[in-house]
């Protein structure tokens, strides 16, 4: 094999490599199982009332945290992104179970 058809080969297989192999482009896993995993972390949190899926203003989907009131303590213990997926803080208020009649 020619030291050109070597080069070639290389450049094709190490040139074409998958996106999901590099840097950024990563597979992120599900951002349910991701909700899952870190919602008692969350709930932890003094003030957090709730966490569940929801969507930021161009609709991908976030972890959403609920939280009793827009308090700075509160969200300074809360992470922007969880394992590549964006953090949505929502004020929701005290969060109380409806009555079953």
């Amino acid at each position: 094999m020619t030291l050109r058809a070597l080069v070639f080969l290389c450049l094709l297989v190490f040139g074409c490599r998958s996106a999901t192999t590099t840097g950024d482009a990563e597979m992120k896993r599900d951002i349910n199982a991701v909700m899952e995993s870190h919602a008692a972390e969350l709930m932890a949190i003094p003030g957090v009332t709730g966490v569940a899926i929801g969507e930021l203003e161009d609709k991908t989907p976030c972890v959403l945290v609920l939280v009793l009131e827009d308090s700075g303590e509160i969200t300074a213990k809360i992470p922007r992104t969880l394992e590549g997926h964006p953090v949505r803080i929502l004020v929701s208020g005290e969060i109380k179970p409806m009555d079953g009649d």
